[in-house]
């Protein structure tokens, strides 16, 4: 069994990263626009097209496994709170008329050893449609290429229908070691 006793407090929560920078998409959610350059983007979308990563699908939305670029944690990292570990990097593709359902990140996850507290997105394209959905706050937003979007990790969020040019986006977690159980 996990610590439930160990589950972040709202304090570790609301301090988990440095919001400088950081604009409200509603009171658990935060987008930092322009979090990476443009030719960034563009180099980490022709790796994952070029076959440098696994890939598994499901219903229209591709799954790349990846040890993403050290450049990309250090700056995940260095807008994290020291206590706050990331991971779980994927890159994710959602084809054109395709959607990811309403879900929540905050499930207890074995391989990360810890609780996640927010989930993060990047986003590596410009697209129509497929916008970030928070339904319990009545919010719709739509990031563009280079964009980062934090939420917390028990925000029920889903992506709308993409319309047209494919979404490719880097989803991770900054989450809370469990000290007992690492």
């Amino acid at each position: 069994m996990f610590d439930i006793n160990n589950y972040p407090s709202e304090n570790e929560i609301k301090n988990a990263f440095n919001k400088d920078g950081f604009k409200d998409i509603h009171q658990q959610s935060f987008v930092y626009n322009n979090f990476l350059s443009d030719e960034l983007c563009d180099q980490l979308v022709l790796e994952m097209l070029n076959g440098k990563y696994t890939i598994y699908s499901n219903n229209g939305i591709r799954f790349y496994d990846l040890s993403v670029d050290e450049k990309i944690k250090n700056m995940i990292f260095n807008i994290s709170s020291p206590w706050v570990k990331n991971g779980g990097f994927v890159f994710c593709h959602i084809e054109q008329n395709s959607w990811c359902g309403d879900h929540r990140d905050s499930s207890y996850d074995y391989n990360l050893s810890g609780w996640h507290i927010w989930g993060g997105v990047i986003y590596l394209t410009n697209f129509k449609g497929g916008d970030m959905v928070y339904p319990e706050h009545n919010v719709r937003y739509h990031a563009k290429k280079g964009d980062l979007i934090l939420h917390t990790g028990n925000t029920l969020h889903y992506v709308d229908h993409v319309e047209s040019s494919d979404r490719y986006t880097i989803t991770f977690y900054l989450w809370k070691e469990d000290k007992e159980y690492v």
